[in-house]
């Protein structure tokens, strides 16, 4: 049997591999991702904002450090990197077909932790902070979000 912190890690690497269905196959049905949003977001919303931002960075890394597993939740930092390479397209936030700028992306380590439950990651928490999360990438990609846009 494999432990939480194998499921993570496979989750994140089919995560920068750019596969969202193995992504989400170890998500459960009432997923949820927050802290990094401006909105918590549910499975579905959280693999679309994935599929798009690895299309639009496909060296995407999340740098995983300091993982440790703790009941059921894993902890973790990680610090994300990548290159805008791709078209940026996440109509949700407004953003339609964005040619890629060249960019790097390089964020601050932010602080998981992931609740697994019954084999599958139930929650992605994200601690907030400055120049991280989604408004960190598009903030170091130039990107303007609409003010009235949420990740919904």
């Amino acid at each position: 049997m494999q432990s939480d912190i194998e499921l993570v890690k496979r989750t994140l690497k089919n995560a920068e591999l750019g596969d969202m269905a193995g992504m989400g196959a170890d998500m459960a049905e009432g997923f949820r991702f927050s802290g990094a949003t401006p909105e918590p977001l549910n499975k579905a919303q959280f693999l679309d904002l994935m599929r798009a931002l690895t299309a639009a960075l496909p060296n995407w890394r999340f740098n995983i450090s300091e993982i440790r597993e703790t009941g059921n939740t894993v902890s973790m930092v990680n610090s994300i990197t990548g290159k805008n390479t791709g078209v940026l397209d996440f109509p949700s936030l407004g953003i339609n077909s964005l040619p890629a700028t060249g960019r790097k992306v390089a964020l601050p380590a932010e602080a998981i932790d992931v609740v697994v439950m019954n084999g599958r990651i139930s929650e992605f928490k994200v601690t907030p902070t400055p120049g991280g999360g989604l408004m960190g990438i598009f903030s170091q990609l130039g990107i303007k979000v609409p003010a009235h846009a949420g990740a919904r």
